[in-house]
Parts: structure tokens; C-alpha cells; sequence
């Protein structure tokens, strides 16, 4: 994945959802989204397939995963 990758990726969640992106690093971003998905399955898995590492190294299955996007609207990518 490159950088345009990652663009497209999130323009689309923007478009979709509205994002606000607050913390932009060379291995991290941090962002809100305005709107909750309507399937929150099918966007957490979206999100995991885009960043395994927010499930294998941080909150530990989808369904959290799924879970936090529910209660926080909060995402939080990282790559190694």
C-alpha cells in the first residue's frame, strides 16, 4: 500500500461518513468519523482489511473493533 492508497482510502470514508482526520503521522492516523456506518460489521471489517494491525496488535477481534466504532466514532491506523 502507498500512499494513494491510503487517500482514496479515506476519501471514500469521507464521502461515506465524514471524517476528521486530527493527527497525521508517517505510520499513524488518527481520525472521527460525523456519521456512524449503518453496517458497522462491514466497516470494521473494511477498517481490518485496510489495517490489520488496529486488530492483531491492538483491540484484539473485529467484533471490539466493530464495538468501539459504535460507542466513540473514533479510529485509531497504525502500520509497522
Amino acid at each position: 500500500m502507498d500512499t494513494e492508497d491510503v487517500i482514496r482510502k479515506l476519501q471514500s470514508w469521507h464521502n461515506s461518513y465524514g471524517i476528521d482526520i486530527y493527527c497525521a503521522e508517517t505510520d499513524t492516523i488518527e481520525l472521527t468519523l460525523d456519521v456512524v456506518p449503518t453496517d458497522t460489521r462491514t466497516f470494521a471489517n473494511e477498517v481490518y482489511e485496510f489495517c490489520p494491525d488496529i486488530v492483531d496488535q491492538g483491540v484484539g477481534s473485529v467484533d471490539v473493533l466493530e464495538e468501539a466504532i459504535k460507542d466513540y466514532q473514533y479510529i485509531y491506523l497504525w502500520w509497522d
